[in-house]
This record gives structure tokens, sequence and C-alpha cells, in this order.
């Protein structure tokens, strides 16, 4: 094998590396915004100063789109009042993130406008708006969940129409390494928290364990927050899950540093045997579930004047099924009232 050939095995080998790497890191991000949407909310506040509470309504959209090499793209995307909203997590520096951005966003551009055309076309001639068809691009936001991959605030592009006239395509880019570990817990960026081990991702891999130290203490008190507000009936499946992505991404990174696997390869162990151990993950965990989707559908049909099929459909369920998750609900919460003494 020549030098070349050497070359080229290398650049592969770190090709696939970088690939294993977006893919637990893609999926820890997604898992959360799949089961949880409102994680959502605190992160666009953020990066969007808007102010959205966590009961507003929020309607995941596709998040399946064909690049032009063919692939499958998994963005996240989601509707809140009159807005849609794209967020792509990153872990690795291609150079490319620009010009995928600006496909996937005119891709889910291209696809609300069709709509709003489909639905134009449906009224009588006379009942039509006059008014030109607007192609209006999501507002997108990238997070950075590895430090030094993107140095600049935001993505440019520069878009010259036909009539030569310049748009300036414009993404910003959220640095999870930004934000402290308290930031996390008080913004409500809880979606971050899994990826809180990877400021310390290179002294790790160059085996500089006298980080450890300190890492233990910054985890402890990340343990803690979460037992305690796991405690909550509300949404300890949430707590669950952060603990469990938490400990799947503080294992990859260590994987090979045997001090480090000694010391924290249990890091949120607690967290999880304690939520198992009280059986909150299953009863109060369902609860959680269905009583979110029960307030979406809710409202939904009341604020978005949709019809309770309509709502269900979106949501993925029958209206048999959001009927039982209404009684069971009430179960519940009449098991909480006689428990406090309120029967």
């Amino acid at each position: 094998m020549d030098i070349q050939d050497n070359k080229l095995t290398e650049e592969k080998i770190q090709e696939n590396l970088n690939e294993n790497m977006a893919d637990i890191f893609d999926s820890v991000f997604k898992t959360l915004l799949q089961r949880f949407p409102k994680l959502a909310v605190a992160l666009i506040n953020e990066v969007f100063h808007a102010d959205y509470t966590e009961d507003e309504v929020i309607i995941q959209g596709r998040n399946e789109y064909h690049s032009m090499d063919g692939k499958v793209i998994n963005d996240a995307m989601i509707r809140i009042r009159d807005k849609i909203y794209h967020i792509e997590c990153q872990s690795t520096s291609d150079g490319l993130m620009v010009i995928r951005m600006v496909e996937y966003d005119f891709k889910i551009a291209l696809e609300e406008t069709r709509n709003i055309l489909m639905d134009e076309l449906k009224k009588k001639p006379e009942e039509r708006s006059r008014e030109p068809l607007s192609f209006r691009f999501p507002k997108s936001c990238m997070v950075c969940v590895r430090p030094g991959i993107q140095k600049e605030e935001s993505l440019k592009l520069q878009i010259v129409m036909p009539n030569e006239q310049k748009v300036l395509y414009e993404v910003p880019v959220v640095q999870a390494q930004s934000f402290s570990k308290e930031d996390m817990f008080k913004k409500r960026l809880l979606i971050l928290i899994p990826f809180y081990v990877l400021r310390y991702e290179k002294d790790i891999r160059d085996g500089k364990n006298e980080t450890l130290d300190k890492l233990e203490q910054e985890y402890k008190f990340i343990k803690d927050q979460l037992i305690a507000e796991g405690d909550s009936i509300n949404e300890p499946r949430l707590y669950f899950d952060l603990a469990v992505l938490s400990q799947r991404i503080l294992d990859y990174v260590g994987r090979d540093n045997k001090e480090y696997k000694e010391r924290m390869g249990n890091a949120m162990g607690g967290v999880i045997l304690e939520m198992e151990s009280d059986k909150i993950w299953d009863k109060a965990g369902q609860y959680a579930d269905r009583r979110r989707q029960i307030l979406n559908i809710d409202n939904m049909v009341k604020k978005l004047n949709m019809s309770l099929e309509e709502a269900c459909g979106i949501q993925d369920i029958t209206v048999d099924d959001y009927q039982k998750a209404v009684e069971f609900v009430k179960e519940i919460e009449e098991e909480r009232l006689v428990k406090a003494g309120n029967p």
C-alpha cells in the first residue's frame, strides 16, 4: 500500500469516526425533541428572543426530507402559533452546513407554500386572496454541541435573485458550551444537559484525568438537580430520559479511558435507580405523556378551531384513544386528591 493509499485510509477512518459521533449526538438530540417537543420552547426563546410558555400548542412537522445525494434528512421542525422553527444539532465540522441548512429550509418553505396554495385553490375564485403568494423560510438555528466546530455566530449565505436583488440568508449558531450547568436548569435549556461533558472531551481523550475531580462534582450537581426536579409527577419521564441519555454520552466520550470509565461509568445511576425504585417511571410517566397529549389536542381544538378528529390525527392517535387517555388522567388525578386528603 503506497502513501496515497495510507492517506485515503486514514481519511476514511476519520470520516467514519465523525459519522459515528454525529449519529450518537444527533440521536440523543432528536430523541429528546421527538419525545418532549416542549424542550424546544426554551431554546427558541433564548435564540429568537421570544416569550413562549411551555403550555404553547406545539405541532411537530414532517422530519424526513431527501437531500440532493438521496440521503434521508431527519431534522427537527415544529410549529408554534403561526411560526415554523427548524432546529439542527451539529457535532462535526465539514464546511457544508450552510448549504444543507438552506436546502432543508427551502424544502420546509416549499411544502408550507404548497399547502397554503392548495387551501386557496379549494376556495371559490371570488374568495381567493389577491395578494402574491409568499415563500416564507422557517426560523432556523444550529446547535453546536461540541466546542470549536463553528466559530462564527451565524451561518451566512447570500442569495442572488433573478432580478439581481441580493438576500442574506442567516442562521444563528448556538454554542452549547457557552451555558453553565446552572444556566441550563435556570433557563430550562434542558435539552443541552446530555452534552455538558463535551466541553471536557479533549482532556478526557488526551488522558488528562486531573479534570475528573471537577467533572465528578459538576455531575453530582446535575444528578441532584435531576432527582429533585424529577420528583414531580408531571414530568418524571423527561428527567429519567435526560439521565439515561446523559449517561450514554458520558460512556461514549470516555470509552477509551480506563480511569474515567471507573469514576464516571455510573454518574447518572442515582437518578435512574431512584426513579425506578419509586415507580415514578411507569405510571407517572404514562400520566405525563397522556396529559401532555390531551393538552395539545384540546388547545388545537380551542385555539386553532380544529375538529377533534383533525387534532387527534396530528397527534397520531384515534379519538377513541384520546377518550381513554382522558379517563386515565382523570383516574390518576382523583387518586392524587384522595392521597392528599381531599376526596
